[in-house]
C-alpha cells in the first residue's frame, strides 16, 4: 500500500524537476514531436537492422537502429509537412 504512494510521489517530484530546468526538457519535447513518426518507423527498422546484426555484433545493431529510426521518423515527419491536408 505504501509502495504506490512513494511511487506516484517521486513521479510527482521528477516531473516538477524536469519542468524546473528547462534545458533538460527541451530534448524531450523534440522527441514527443517525433514520437508519432517512430512509432511508424521503428517496426521496419528493427527488422531490418536488428535481425541483420543479431549474429554478427549486437550492440553496434541496436546504435544503428536508434540512429536509423530516429533519422527516418524526422525524414517522415519533413515529408508529411508538404503533403496537402484534405
Amino acid at each position: 500500500m505504501f509502495v504506490p504512494a512513494f511511487v506516484v510521489t517521486g513521479a510527482i517530484a521528477t516531473v516538477k524537476l524536469l519542468i524546473a530546468s528547462k534545458g533538460f526538457l527541451s530534448p524531450l519535447s523534440w522527441l514527443g514531436s517525433i514520437s508519432a513518426m517512430l512509432f511508424v518507423m521503428h517496426p521496419v527498422m528493427r527488422e531490418l537492422i536488428i535481425g541483420h546484426y543479431r549474429k554478427v555484433d549486437i550492440y553496434g545493431g541496436i546504435f544503428i537502429y536508434l540512429l536509423s529510426s530516429v533519422a527516418l521518423a524526422m525524414l517522415l515527419k519533413w515529408i508529411l509537412r508538404y503533403i496537402p491536408k484534405p
